[in-house]
């Protein structure tokens, strides 16, 4: 194998690998877009939770830009605090 076919395999699988995680990005979004509707939760209303823009959160559920676990974790206890029961008993 010659220096540029190794040049050539590596951006390859290098691509491949930004496909994998971009793809993996958007179904992560996805999923937590679904979960946010069936709360009832309203996308500038999570943003406003969370303090972030709607179009912060709107690009990482379409999966336009990366999740990180700060976030995620933040997105997530919105959605928790959000389905929880407060009605007088």
């Amino acid at each position: 194998m010659t220096l540029l076919e190794v040049l050539e395999a590596h951006f390859r699988e290098a691509d491949e690998a930004q496909k994998k995680e971009k793809d993996w990005h958007r179904e992560y979004g996805a999923k937590l877009r679904a979960q946010r509707i069936e709360a009832g939760l309203g996308l500038r209303e999570l943003a406003r939770l969370i303090h972030f823009t709607p179009s912060f959160i709107s690009d990482l559920e379409n999966g336009n830009r990366p999740w990180n676990l700060a976030v995620a974790r933040l997105y997530l206890h919105a959605l928790s605090v959000h389905r929880v029961d407060v009605t007088p008993v």
